[in-house]
């Protein structure tokens, strides 16, 4: 449906409730109290898009300095924005001025695709692939370039948290 249809700015930060349970559950306004991890897409889409997680976490007015001074929590991973469509994720700022160079390393994302048989690392500096062993790939720390949905990015976001 065109209304579900949102074009994703780079640089718009979203935060990610770590506290329903519920897939279908929908954030409410009494909740913005509770704790949130915080994302920013980095490429601009209308479907899939790159995003990298912050180790930051806390309640939806937690400081955006804050945020973006934590650090990574994980790799950047592909996912849809279904999870603002749904209303369960919030957009709560806009980086000013984003480029995804500068501000999300962007150089410097690589992911994993391809099979098994024929696994190959890319590169978005240039938007280039080189081929990696099955082996390397599980000795590596790497992440598959694979589309995970809004429920996939808060299960990898409680993972990482240890939780």
């Amino acid at each position: 449906m065109m209304e579900d249809y949102k074009y994703i700015k780079g640089g718009e930060i979203v935060a990610i409730p770590l506290f329903i349970k519920d897939n279908k559950a929908k954030l409410k306004k009494e909740d913005f109290n509770k704790e949130f991890a915080f994302a920013r897409a980095i490429t601009e889409r209308g479907g899939a898009q790159i995003i990298e997680i912050f180790n930051k976490t806390g309640n939806i007015d937690t400081d955006i300095n804050e945020i973006l001074n934590s650090g990574l929590l994980r790799k950047p991973l592909y996912t849809v924005w279904s999870g603002i469509i749904k209303k369960r994720w919030k957009v709560i700022h806009q980086t000013e001025n984003y480029n995804k160079e500068r501000d999300s390393n962007y150089n410097d994302i690589e992911l994993v695709l391809g099979g098994m048989d024929d696994l190959r690392i890319w590169h978005a500096k240039d938007n280039s692939e080189t081929p990696i062993t099955k082996e390397d790939f599980f000795k590596g720390n790497y992440q598959l370039m694979a589309i995970y949905d809004y429920i996939q990015i808060e299960r990898k976001i409680l993972e990482s948290l240890g939780r």
